[in-house]
C-alpha cells in the first residue's frame, strides 16, 4: 500500500475536482493550488474567502508520500534567503524565475504584503536589503506549512477525501 499525507484546502467555492488555474497570481509560491498541513488554517482560510461567496468548505486532500520525487519540486526546509528571493519573485517579479510542479515551506505572516512592498521599493531604488531581518519580519513559524501544486498533471494526483461544509458557526461533513 502506497503511504500518503494529508493536507487541508479552505475555500469559498464548492469543487469536486482541484483545478489549478483557479489559483490566484502573486502568493508566495506563485499561481496554483494552494494546502495547508494544519485544518485550523484551512479554516480560517475558508472563513475568510466565505465573506466573498457567503460559503466556506475545508477540503481534507490525500498526496501520495512520494509525489515530490516523482515530478518538479521543491521543499524550502528553511525560512532562508533562497525561500524570501523566491517569495519575492512570485509576488512582484524581481530576481530569477523558477518553475516548479509542486512548492512546499514556510507561509509569511499576514502582513507580508506591506514588508514586501517596502523591500521592493528598495531594491528598486538600489538600496541594501538584510535579508535575515526581512525573514524575522515575516514570522514564517507563525504558520504551519503551505504546499502549492502549480502543473495540473500533478494535482489530478490527489485525491479529495473529505469535504466540510460550515454551517451556523459548525462545521459539518457533507462528502467523504
Amino acid at each position: 500500500m502506497q503511504e500518503v499525507r494529508f493536507f487541508y484546502h479552505g475555500s469559498g467555492t464548492l469543487f469536486n475536482r482541484i483545478d489549478v488555474s483557479q489559483g490566484l497570481a502573486k502568493k508566495d509560491f506563485g499561481s496554483g493550488f494552494y494546502l495547508s498541513e494544519e485544518m485550523y488554517h484551512a479554516e480560517s482560510m475558508a472563513k475568510r474567502k466565505s465573506r466573498y461567496t457567503g460559503k466556506a468548505y475545508i477540503y481534507k486532500i490525500e498526496i501520495p508520500k512520494e509525489l515530490d520525487k516523482r515530478c518538479n519540486s521543491k521543499n524550502y526546509a528553511l525560512a532562508d534567503e533562497e525561500w524570501l528571493d523566491f517569495i519575492i519573485y512570485n509576488r512582484y517579479g524581481y530576481g530569477e524565475p523558477k518553475h516548479y510542479d509542486m512548492v512546499e515551506g514556510f507561509t509569511a505572516d499576514a502582513i507580508t504584503m506591506g514588508i514586501l512592498d517596502v523591500v521592493v521599493e528598495n531594491i528598486r531604488q538600489g538600496l541594501t536589503i538584510n535579508k535575515k531581518e526581512i525573514i524575522e519580519k515575516l514570522k514564517p513559524d507563525v504558520y504551519p506549512r503551505q504546499l502549492c501544486f502549480c502543473n495540473q498533471e500533478v494535482a489530478d494526483q490527489l485525491k479529495i477525501i473529505e469535504i466540510s461544509e460550515r454551517c451556523n458557526d459548525t462545521w459539518r461533513k457533507i462528502y467523504g
